[in-house]
């Protein structure tokens, strides 16, 4: 028996096309329609959704962003760092609360160097001002943590007992808890970064 011939497209039978309920046209318009606006819907809940992240991110670091850091120095001998009478300057780390609410938990560490193992600060300054241009330290004490710095750009000084001209590679990082209980990070080159947990 000869070989089936396959039929070509052009021979197929299209009497079926008016078998079609042509009636249910409108029907099948409709819920190609629905299918679309549902997925613009859905860009547009998306769009939306990436809106308020932004808008919530924004507003968690508003506080935040008001906290300033200033790698900065120190006389060893008047913050306590260094033994009486040294007139060698250290690293230390100014802090200061430019929001409206306060800050807790303050701690600053260094890192001095290749093959220098990180340190928090032992000694904690607290300063106010006294005129327009000067400024006076209200008190020294021994510690590595502030409980809280208040609003009214509350400034502390926390020093380091590593002289500034031995340790130029030094960098310095501050952590802090704001005022609705996240933790943030500030580091040497002022970069903030939000933190999940704080292990110092």
């Amino acid at each position: 028996m000869p070989a089936r011939a396959h039929a070509h497209p052009w021979h197929w039978p299209w009497h079926w096309v008016h078998l079609i309920a042509w009636g249910d046209f409108p029907t099948w318009l409709a819920v190609i329609g629905a299918i679309i606006g549902a997925l613009a819907a859905l860009r547009q809940l998306r769009s939306q959704q990436k809106d308020i992240a932004r808008q919530t991110q924004l507003l968690e670091r508003q506080q935040a962003n008001a906290i300033d850091l200033l790698p900065d120095k120190a006389t060893g001998a008047g913050s306590g760092v260094l033994p009486p009478g040294s007139e060698e300057l250290v690293h230390a780390a100014r802090v200061t609360n430019g929001s409206s609410r306060p800050i807790r938990n303050v701690a600053s560490r260094i890192e001095p160097g290749p093959g220098e193992s990180p340190q928090l600060a032992t000694r904690i300054g607290e300063w106010v001002p006294t005129g327009p241009l000067d400024r006076t330290f209200l008190s020294w004490r021994d510690g590595s943590h502030v409980a809280v710095i208040r609003a009214d750009a509350r400034e502390f000084l926390f020093p380091f007992p590593f002289i500034a001209k031995d340790y130029p590679a030094a960098r310095i990082a501050i952590r802090f808890t704001d005022d609705a209980g996240l933790h943030w990070q500030i580091d040497h080159d002022l970069h903030l970064e939000k933190l999940d947990t704080r292990d110092w």
